[in-house]
């Protein structure tokens, strides 16, 4: 176990839609690695959610999640709100 909090900068490579889910369903297991959930029960962790701005009801494992969530970024990127 670790004493403090891991940060990491996502490279370019790691930023692309397939990567970048698969670094997202990495963190989601978390609780699954720390024994907290059963195997693949790591949806049902009550902490596990997701921050993006203005969409508070947006939830990482609902079946349209990632099309939301692509528009929503893109709209989001486009108006300025992040620098590419």
């Amino acid at each position: 176990m670790q004493d403090q909090a891991h940060d990491h900068v996502l490279r370019d490579d790691e930023r692309k839609d397939a990567a970048f889910r698969e670094v997202c369903l990495y963190i989601a297991r978390n609780p699954e690695r720390e024994n907290l959930v059963e195997v693949e029960q790591y949806a049902s962790y009550p902490f596990t959610g997701c921050l993006l701005p203005g969409y508070p009801e947006l939830k990482p494992f609902a079946v349209d999640y990632w099309e939301r969530f692509d528009r929503i970024a893109s709209a989001l990127r486009r108006d300025g709100f992040q620098s590419s």
